[in-house]
C-alpha cells in the first residue's frame, strides 16, 4: 500500500479508518509527510455476514 502513494499527486489530509491495521498505516504516513490525521468510523468495513474472516480459497 505504502508504493501506492509514492506517486499521489499531494496529499493535504489523511482520514482512516480506526481499526489498528488501518490506523497503524495511517499514522505511518501522517509521520512521514506531516499531515493532520482523522479516524473517523465513516470509513467502516463493508458487512460480510458469514463470509466474514474466511481465507479466499
Amino acid at each position: 500500500m505504502r508504493c501506492a502513494t509514492i506517486r499521489e499527486p499531494a496529499i493535504s489530509h489523511i482520514v482512516s479508518f480506526p481499526a489498528r491495521r488501518c490506523a497503524d498505516f495511517a499514522l505511518a504516513m501522517t509521520a512521514e509527510r506531516g499531515l493532520p490525521l482523522d479516524l473517523s468510523e465513516a470509513f467502516s468495513e463493508c458487512r460480510f455476514g458469514v463470509w466474514k474472516g474466511l481465507a479466499a480459497d
